[in-house]
């Protein structure tokens, strides 16, 4: 589905500058943007060590 947006042919024995770039734009440009929303979207979580403690006893407290 990716290749025949991006105009990838087949077959073909040499690949258009635009297909191409397609391809280097879903390979790299995708996940850095899915990496920065994540950053953003966990920009105010806050976790200390203390923290992670907490939530692990409590988790364990309900596991028993």
């Amino acid at each position: 589905m990716i290749l025949s947006v991006i105009g990838w042919e087949s077959g073909g024995a040499t690949q258009t500058e635009e297909a191409l770039y397609g391809l280097r734009l879903f390979f790299s440009g995708l996940p850095i943007l899915g990496t920065l929303l994540a950053i953003y979207v966990m920009r105010d979580y806050e976790i200390t060590e203390e923290k992670a403690k907490e939530i692990s006893a409590e988790l364990a407290a309900r596991k028993a």
